[in-house]
């Protein structure tokens, strides 16, 4: 039943989508605080996830070990700008932080 319901409801919203459009998605407001540092990034449990624009090679660094090598207040956009691609060497290289830790055991 519970399926059948949610089936219903998806397809209005495609319904309503194919007649108005999609919705607008409101505006983000900008960040207006101090950068992350590895030491905070650490403290919040996030993920930093990096990779390389060049050979699409992908880590996830541990951000209490960043802080322990880089140093705590290093900003993260400035440990970013340090970092070369172990796989082919490049310095072509972008992150994100993401909300969580990832749980291995979570597949």
């Amino acid at each position: 039943m519970a399926v059948t319901g949610a089936r219903t409801i998806a397809a209005g919203q495609a319904i309503r989508t194919a007649i108005e459009g999609p919705m607008a998605t409101p505006p983000l407001k900008p960040y207006s605080g101090p950068p992350m540092t590895p030491g905070n990034a650490a403290a919040a449990h996030v993920r930093l996830v990096v990779w390389c624009k060049d050979c699409l090679h992908q880590v996830e660094p541990d951000a209490a070990e960043m802080a322990a090598c880089y140093g705590a207040e290093m900003t993260v956009p400035d440990w970013r700008e340090r970092l070369v691609c172990s796989q082919c060497g490049s310095c072509n290289i972008d992150m994100v932080v993401s909300g969580s830790e990832h749980d291995p055991l979570s597949g």
